[in-house]
Formats: structure tokens, C-alpha cells, sequence
């Protein structure tokens, strides 16, 4: 049986090139039905045989050579298992993937192209300001990379510039849609603001408008309202749920629940809106622990007892995401960080799956929804691929653009303290955005990414990974650790819906989910 593994480990030792290890080539995976393997080199998902499965376990768990003392084989079922996977690897291409020959959202050189092509949205933050104290805001006090409250408001003059600056970059396609939305802090605290820039963006813009808020509702007025309809504003409404879960997370700085208050501005937008609500208006849904069956059962009574809704109204649910740098945790190993940032996600994986396998129009399913669809519409291909795209990451000033009060250019909305990509006086900051969002992002992240096997399904973008010097590679080192367990759990569950209920993954390929 040595004799046979020693064999062995020499084809393998040339497949998986010794000194590299296996963990970029792949990884494989098991459903209680099933048994598979995942390429990233090509992004297939081929199911193998119960030999194979424990060969391949074997191989991962010694960077890519047979263990005999730990082999769950006898010298037949290895032989077996060895012949299918030199079949595999001819006949599908896998372990395959070289190191790609780029990481990158763009080549550098074409970054001036891109953002000649424009940009579609721009993103006010007008004010920094809040009514409420939400405990999981990333704005509050244990959240170290993000800016506090404070009383500071954008001035119409820096609106206007920013506008101005905007429709001077407009997207070159005239049939798109020029979108200018409203953030904060609390965008309702600065109503006069966004009802002059607003009109004062329908007056300057060379075509066809929108415009977006997201909002807690608590200070909305029949004026406002009033306003919204009338300018078809797309508006998301900040709701966690029952009474006891929003007065929980959301209170007022008195300390006052801002149920009520919520729910009263939600019902009178959506009454103001009439036929439109169902098109124009959204909840987004923030959970926090403890992820109990009682606790999700509730939340989906709560939001399919709420009749005034339209009925196809978006629901949009993430997860509590703290700071994982912060004081409450600098002090946790890297190891726990992951296991708790990871298996939040994974708690709700298995709660959302369960009920989407028992019930197709569950209405909390957006994040489940979106980690599916990432597996879904992979990449595919025969011959490895050769690139590394950078992860979820956009190009910075193209899609979107987001203007603090003080209008500094920010890549999102998301996005803490960083490198600014420019303001409004001087506009973008083209080798700013070269130099940390294109070179050091690639730069430091190369290393990692190209020994990663989740490298084309990966969900990390640069929201979470800066400070104000630049990349963090050990706020990116948690993320990228964390992706890589949801991933896998998610590509179990993807998997076990192929085999058990494909039809609820038909609704992948509608239109609604089509992506850019």
C-alpha cells in the first residue's frame, strides 16, 4: 500500500506542483445526497464517487499528498479512485487553474476609458446627523472605521457643485436613467435640501431623472410625501421588524422605540404613493441575534401581516455587521473573529434555505437570495480561466458615485473612513483611484487571492477592507476567511436544491435578477 501511495504522490506532486500546495485548485464538498468536487479554474461542480470524495478529503488535508496513516481507502478503492480523477482532469480540465495572469477590476491603462463611459448615480450624504441611535449603526460609538454623528450638513452650494459635476460625467448612454439619492445619517433632518437639489438636478440634467432615499420615516410629513409621489422617488424604509425587535435596535436618542413612529411615516407613504408604492417603495430589514426559529417566525408573521403593503413590496434583509476591528474584538484571535463573523451568516443561511425549501415566496429571503445567485450565474469554461477580477469590487467613479457633506468623492456608501477619490472643486482623482483602489488593492491582495479557491465566487469588496491610509490586509485577511466558509456552506446548499428542488431556482434566470 506505501509502495502504491508513493506512486501516487509523484502524479500528484506534478498536478498540484509541490511547493504550491492545492488550496487555489478547488475544494470539495458534501450534501447528505451527494458527494462533490468544485474547480475554480473552470468554475464546474462535478459530482464524484464515494472513493474519490475520501481521496480528494485526503489530498486537501495534506496539501495535496496522500496520507496513508489517515486514507479511508484499501489499495483497490484508492487505485479506483485515482484512475477516475486522472479521467477528470483530461476529460473536464480541473486542477487545471495556473496562477492568472492579472488581478483587477480594470487594467490601468483602460481606467481613464471606463470612467469616460460615466456615471449613473451619484449619492448625497446630506447630512451626518440622526434622530436615532441604532445599536448596530456603523456610525455609532464601537465602530472604529467609520465617522461619529455629528451636526454637520451639506450646504446647497455643495450640492449644486456636486450635481453640477455629475452631469458633466453623465453615463453616455442616453437611454439610461441619471439617478440622484439621499443618505445620511437621517436624509429627512435636511428635507429643504433635498427638495432645492432635487429640483434644482430636474432643471440642469440633460435627460430622463430618478431619484432614491433611504430613510427611517419617523420625521416624514404629508408635505414630504407630498413631494416623494410627486417626483417618483424610490424609497427604502428602514424596518427591523415587530415592535419589540425595531424598539430594541432602534431607538430614539432619548431612548424612546421608534416603532410607532416608523410604522406611522411608512403608512402614510404608502397611502400618498397610491399605485405607485408597490414599484417605488422597499423595507430594508437589519437582524440581529439571537437567530431563533421563534425569532424568524415572528419576523415573517410581522411583515405578511402588514395588509397596507402592496404585496410584491422588496424586502431586503441583511445581518448585524460590527466593526471587526473594534475594541470588543481587537483583542479575539483571528481564528474567532472568523468563526463569529462567519457562523452569523451561516445561521441564517440554514434558517432562510429551510423555509425557501418549504415555502418558494418566503419574504425574507434577499440575502439568501443573493448568495445563491452568485453560485448560480459563476463563471463557467472549459479551459481554466487566466484572470483574477477583484473580488465584488467596483470601479470606482463609475457606477455610482457617493459626496460626503464636505464633498469629498467616496467609491460608495458603504464605505468607512478611506483615500478620498476626489471632491467637488477638482472632480475625480484619477491617479488617487489608480493608486489605492487598482495598484495597492492588487498589489497586496495578489499574494492571497491567487491561493484562494472561493477567488471566483468571492463576495469581498473594498466597503470593509480601509482606513484612512489605505487597504487593511487584516481587516481584509477576516473578510476574506469569513467568505470563504459562507461560500462553501452556500455552495451545500446550492447544491442540495439542484438535487431536491431545482424549480426554485428557475427564478434565477428571470429578468429580475438579471445583472449588469
Amino acid at each position: 500500500m506505501q509502495e502504491l501511495i508513493t506512486e501516487y504522490n509523484q502524479y500528484f506532486d506534478a498536478l498540484f506542483r509541490k511547493d504550491e500546495g492545492i488550496d487555489r485548485y478547488g475544494i470539495p464538498f458534501a450534501t447528505k445526497n451527494y458527494k462533490y468536487y468544485y474547480d475554480s479554474g473552470t468554475g464546474k461542480v462535478l459530482r464524484c464517487s464515494e472513493q474519490v470524495y475520501k481521496l480528494l478529503m485526503n489530498l486537501f488535508e495534506n496539501r495535496g499528498r496522500l496520507n496513508g496513516e489517515t486514507l479511508e481507502l484499501d489499495s483497490a478503492g484508492l487505485t479506483a479512485a485515482v484512475e477516475d480523477i486522472k479521467e477528470a482532469v483530461e476529460r473536464e480540465n480541473i486542477f487545471k487553474a495556473g496562477r492568472p495572469d492579472s488581478l483587477s477590476c480594470v487594467h490601468t491603462e483602460h481606467l481613464e476609458e471606463m470612467l469616460a463611459q460615466g456615471c449613473r448615480q451619484m449619492i448625497l450624504e446630506v447630512t451626518e446627523d440622526c434622530n436615532l441611535r441604532c445599536k448596530y449603526c456603523i456610525y455609532g460609538d464601537d465602530t472604529k472605521n467609520f465617522r461619529g454623528y455629528s451636526t454637520k450638513s451639506m450646504s446647497f452650494e455643495t450640492a449644486k457643485k456636486a450635481i453640477d459635476y455629475f452631469i458633466s460625467i453623465a453615463d453616455k448612454d442616453e437611454e439610461k436613467t441619471l439617478t440622484l439619492s439621499f443618505y445620511g445619517g437621517e436624509p429627512l433632518m435636511q428635507f429643504d435640501l433635498i427638495r432645492a437639489a432635487s429640483e434644482y438636478f430636474k432643471e440642469h440634467a440633460p435627460r430622463k431623472t430618478g431619484f432614491g432615499l433611504t430613510s427611517n420615516l419617523t420625521l416624514l410629513n404629508e408635505e414630504m410625501a407630498a413631494f416623494f409621489a410627486e417626483n417618483q422617488f424610490n424609497i427604502n424604509c428602514s424596518l427591523d421588524g415587530y415592535a419589540e425587535v425595531q424598539n430594541e435596535n432602534r431607538p430614539f436618542i432619548s431612548g424612546k422605540g421608534s416603532f410607532d413612529a416608523t410604522m406611522r411615516g411608512l403608512e402614510l407613504l404608502v397611502r400618498t404613493y397610491g399605485e405607485q408604492a408597490e414599484k417605488r417603495i422597499g423595507i430594508l430589514t437589519v437582524i440581529d441575534r439571537p437567530y431563533t426559529e421563534e425569532k424568524f417566525r415572528k419576523l415573517e408573521d410581522f411583515f405578511r401581516g402588514l395588509t397596507f403593503l402592496p404585496k410584491d413590496t422588496i424586502i431586503r434583509t441583511t445581518y448585524v455587521s460590527r466593526d471587526l476591528m473594534s475594541e470588543q474584538t481587537e483583542l479575539m484571535s483571528n481564528i474567532d473573529l472568523i468563526k463569529c463573523y462567519a457562523g452569523r451568516t451561516r445561521d441564517m443561511i440554514d434558517w432562510e434555505y429551510d423555509k425557501l425549501r418549504e415555502n418558494g415566496d418566503l419574504k425574507l429571503r434577499d440575502f439568501i437570495d443573493e448568495t445563491l445567485l452568485d453560485i448560480h450565474q459563476r463563471r463557467l469554461s472549459r479551459e481554466p480561466f487566466r484572470f483574477m477580477s477583484f473580488n465584488a469590487c467596483c470601479v470606482p467613479g463609475t457606477r455610482r458615485l457617493f459626496v460626503t457633506t464636505d464633498g469629498n468623492f467616496k467609491t460608495c456608501e458603504r464605505i468607512g473612513n478611506c483615500p478620498y477619490i476626489g471632491n467637488v472643486e477638482t472632480g475625480l482623482d484619477i491617479p488617487a483611484i489608480k493608486r489605492y483602489y487598482i495598484d495597492e488593492y492588487m498589489e497586496k491582495s495578489k499574494k492571497n487571492c491567487s491561493n484562494c479557491w472561493a477567488l471566483h465566487l468571492c463576495g469581498v469588496c473594498y466597503a470593509q477592507c480601509y482606513d484612512t491610509d489605505g487597504l487593511d490586509m487584516k481587516r481584509k485577511k477576516v473578510l476574506c476567511e469569513s467568505n470563504r466558509q459562507v461560500t462553501y456552506h452556500s455552495l451545500i446548499q446550492y447544491q442540495t436544491l439542484q438535487e431536491e428542488q431545482p424549480d426554485i431556482l428557475e427564478v434565477f434566470n428571470s429578468e429580475k435578477y438579471r445583472r449588469e
